[in-house]
């Protein structure tokens, strides 16, 4: 097995050890190989968190939990308990094998629902993909059950009220401005700016999706030029009941034609994979097992073509679908999209018309016993 090391261009982001041996890719996101992207904070900050070993040993009990054998007795006066760095996990996994680049969200037990930080994270780790000339195609994975059940919109790491560092347009921090202003800035940046980012990045990605695709994990989604789903995926863009048209990045007439989007939205109910198949919004359907494998393979003999027919036959078809009015139609339904929003604050509990993750799932359930 050969090796080599990447150093990007970027100075945040640490060297990476990619290997030519694609046997493990299936498995990147087990691989002990795998690099973390997205363990520090809000404008670059490092991210680990601190606690003493006394807090160490009543979070962890055990023997070995607070290191205690490492710290010797002191006579005198009291000591202060010795500090323990804890790393903080990794929102976003990276690895490369051979030409193929994999990025993996790495919330599971949220079902990697997408905060400000998973989202700068990924850019790096797209980044990283795009600035590598042996990368030729990348995959964009989810760890666990799901693939993304969309925007992070009540755990304990939503990060709404938390400054990043720009990068897909000039508008001005959301942080400490009111109303639509806040949310508009916001929503411009690390939604819609950052999906059509990505979608240009320049060489082909595909998406592998297993279990939910919801909201802004269907946005996630769709900014892949592939998207190849396990036999147990699902796909809803369930947010009219919140009163809102649908996801920033509203590519939905393009994806599955006009008829279906309505229906699509107007019920905000599940669409297995094998309909996402019959209605052009995936590519291949393949059982869970064969999944990751599946996805390789494809990626592999893609990156058999030459890197710049590639990044041209994607700006091609790219192109096409711009001056079919995605880009000016998104640009129109965002503003929809922000009226809906000012709306529900104006009227209601707050802009999301008092809906949460759990209000939402209950609402949804309601709907489906009802029918």
């Amino acid at each position: 097995m050969t090796e080599r090391t990447f150093r990007p261009t970027t100075p945040d982001l640490p060297p990476v050890a990619t290997v030519t041996d694609t046997t493990a890719l299936a498995q990147a996101a087990d691989a002990t190989r795998v690099a973390s992207i997205g363990a520090r904070g809000p404008r670059g900050e490092p991210g680990p968190a601190t606690r003493t070993a006394a807090e160490d040993a009543a979070a962890s009990p055990g023997p070995d939990a607070a290191g205690a054998a490492d710290v010797p007795d002191t006579p005198g006066p009291a000591r202060e308990a010795a500090a323990v760095t804890v790393a903080e996990p990794a929102v976003v996994l990276y690895e490369v094998n051979g030409s193929v680049a994999r990025v993996t969200m790495n919330r599971p037990e949220y079902r990697n629902a997408q905060n400000s930080k998973m989202t700068y994270a990924l850019d790096d780790a797209f980044y990283r993909a795009a600035a590598d000339p042996d990368v030729k195609v990348v995959i964009l994975a989810g760890a666990g059950k799901h693939f993304s059940a969309g925007h992070d919109i009540g755990t304990p790491g939503r990060d709404i009220d938390q400054s990043f560092d720009r990068r897909a347009g000039l508008w001005w921090d959301h942080v400490g401005q009111l109303g639509a202003e806040s949310r508009f800035a916001r929503e411009q940046e690390v939604y819609l700016g950052m999906c059509r980012r990505w979608r240009e990045l320049p060489k082909p990605t595909i998406a592998q999706v297993q279990g939910a695709c919801i909201a802004g994990g269907l946005m996630l989604a769709w900014v892949c030029d592939l998207i190849v789903a396990s036999d147990d995926a699902f796909f809803a863009d369930p947010v009219v009941r919140m009163g809102i048209p649908g996801v920033e990045y509203f590519a939905h007439p393009w994806v599955m034609g006009p008829r279906a989007a309505k229906e699509f939205l107007f019920l905000g109910e599940r669409v297995d994979a094998r309909r996402a198949l019959d209605l052009g919004m995936v590519n291949r359907v393949v059982p869970r097992a064969e999944l990751a494998t599946e996805v390789t393979s494809i990626a592999e003999r893609i990156a058999t073509m030459p890197r710049l027919g590639l990044a041209l036959t994607k700006k091609a078809v790219n192109q096409a679908e711009d001056l079919m009015g995605l880009q000016t139609g998104m640009d129109a339904v965002f503003g929809l999209h922000h009226l809906a929003h000012a709306h529900n604050a104006e009227v209601g509990k707050d802009s999301l018309a008092g809906h949460d993750a759990r209000s939402m799932r209950d609402a949804r359930r309601g709907s489906e016993s009802s029918a």
